[in-house]
């Protein structure tokens, strides 16, 4: 089913090759956006998926979107992919043994049998990201087996390091999608804290931030809060937020990024993850 879809005036099918796909594979959505070469957004687009439907079931039905998507059939100049491994974690390299992979997350969760494990550079915080992928989330990686990956945290944390150098001391950013929110306090550029929880209310939303806050002695009428995603002010997160914190913001879409005249119609931080996804590469 898609949730949402937007197709600018301006976008040609036979300019594909001069165009890049990024794509966003989650455990109950697909979406994927196709930008130009100065970084004109012309097409972005959302299917929802069931969350919890079985194996079989899951890979017809992301068979059906790539078969009936004609866009999606396309041959584009670039394609990435980016996932959301909800088992993850994120080690110093001066710790990090390639033979524990598997150990550092079965230390932190249960893995699923055929969960693949795999580990991601973040150079510039001298660390690694160790994370797996349930045999669900693969599937959407196996029809666009040529793409380039990079996982969720590690797109957020490349785009979310030249706005934490603008930032003097702590600052929380969050992203919110699927009921999911992903929570990153910086000290300026360094990365303190990193985590992403599954919430049912508001409550629960600001329970995880506010312990957040708690954890490592903030004071919610000094330290700010950026949101990003799919959040609107006028929503009982926001409103509970506002009550408890002093400074909130919503990030701004980067300066690279240009929106046509239908996408601006929509709050520009709903999609900051597959921004983060395409300016990766």
């Amino acid at each position: 089913m898609i949730k949402f879809e937007v197709v600018e005036d301006t976008f040609a099918k036979t300019k594909a090759n001069d165009l890049e796909l990024s794509i966003l594979a989650g455990v109950d959505s697909f979406t994927y956006m196709v930008v130009d070469k100065k970084r004109h957004i012309q097409v972005l687009k959302e299917y929802a998926l069931e969350e919890e439907a079985s194996l079989p079931r899951r890979e017809r039905a992301i068979q059906k979107i790539v078969k009936d998507d004609a866009l999606l059939r396309l041959t584009y100049g670039q394609t990435q992919l980016g996932v959301i491994g909800l088992q993850a974690t994120i080690l110093p390299e001066r710790l990090y043994n390639p033979a524990k992979n598997k150990t550092y997350l079965e230390q932190l969760t249960t893995l699923s049998i055929n969960a693949e494990i795999l580990v991601e550079d973040l150079h510039h915080l001298s660390a690694k990201l160790i994370y797996a992928l349930d045999p669900k989330t693969q599937l959407i990686g196996k029809q666009f087996s040529s793409a380039r990956r990079v996982h969720l945290y590690t797109a957020f944390l490349d785009a979310l390091r030249p706005h934490a150098a603008t930032q003097k001391g702590a600052h929380i950013f969050c992203h919110v999608r699927a009921r999911k929110i992903y929570l990153f306090l910086f000290d300026g550029t360094l990365l303190q804290y990193a985590n992403h929880f599954t919430y049912q209310s508001a409550r629960d939303f600001l329970y995880y931030v506010l312990l957040v806050f708690k954890s490592y002695n903030l004071d919610p009428k000094d330290v700010p809060l950026y949101l990003s995603g799919q959040l609107v002010k006028d929503s009982e997160v926001y409103r509970l937020l506002f009550r408890y914190l002093q400074r909130i913001d919503f990030l701004k879409v980067p300066s690279t990024f240009s929106l046509g005249p239908k996408l601006s119609l929509q709050p520009a931080h709903f999609y900051f993850d597959l921004m983060s996804i395409q300016q990766h590469f």
